[in-house]
């Protein structure tokens, strides 16, 4: 070890706050219709600010449409682009935009350099508590987005959350399960404690 360390300027590009999931501790989200989604125009603008500062990271981070929403091919293109427009800027995109489908994470491995997903809590008794309106929280959806990822070669972060009704134990089967997806597949490039 040198004993340099070092890092990388990152910046946290939103297409939209609405979000179908009502997590009982998120401030983050707006109800689906209730908050202008960013344009195309006005993330060029704020990216290409950017390219002076020494940024070099994106984030696109999204509240989720709705799998079956009218709304969610509209929302998934403009993530595609903003990818893409982050790219042809010369900087990275790393997108968590919730749960995926195995197209749309094909998709957009093309546009990103790294991808993500909390895993948050492996526990299903917080589907009755913090999650009971959050239908994306299933465990199971989560764990296969790790696995989808691991199958489609995309260096991803995931993580835990804590301080949400989890047990000890639970932090410990969570961690293991992320666990055995990196060792089966070797790209979880980094798990965040988030309380």
């Amino acid at each position: 070890m040198s004993g340099v360390v070092t890092y990388s300027p990152a910046y946290t590009v939103v297409p939209t706050y609405e979000c179908f999931n009502r997590c009982t501790y998120c401030n983050f989200r707006t109800e689906p219709g209730k908050s202008p989604w960013l344009s195309l125009t006005a993330a060029q603008n704020q990216l290409k600010r950017l390219q002076t500062q020494g940024v070099c990271e994106i984030l696109i981070l999204s509240g989720e449409v709705h799998p079956q929403s009218s709304q969610r091919q509209a929302w998934f293109a403009l993530i595609y682009d903003l990818c893409a427009l982050a790219l042809s800027l010369g900087l990275l995109p790393h997108t968590n935009a919730g749960p995926l489908s195995w197209d749309e994470m094909q998709q957009l491995k093309a546009v990103n350099v790294s991808m993500g997903l909390m895993l948050e809590q492996l526990t299903p008794k917080l589907l009755q508590t913090v999650h009971r309106q959050a239908p994306s929280k299933i465990p199971e959806i989560r764990l296969q987005q790790l696995a989808w990822a691991g199958e489609l070669q995309i260096p991803f972060t995931t993580g835990l959350l804590l301080g949400i009704g989890e047990k000890p134990k639970d932090c410990w089967e969570t961690l293991e399960a992320i666990a055995q997806i990196h060792q089966r597949w070797g790209n979880i490039q980094e798990v965040i404690l988030q309380p």
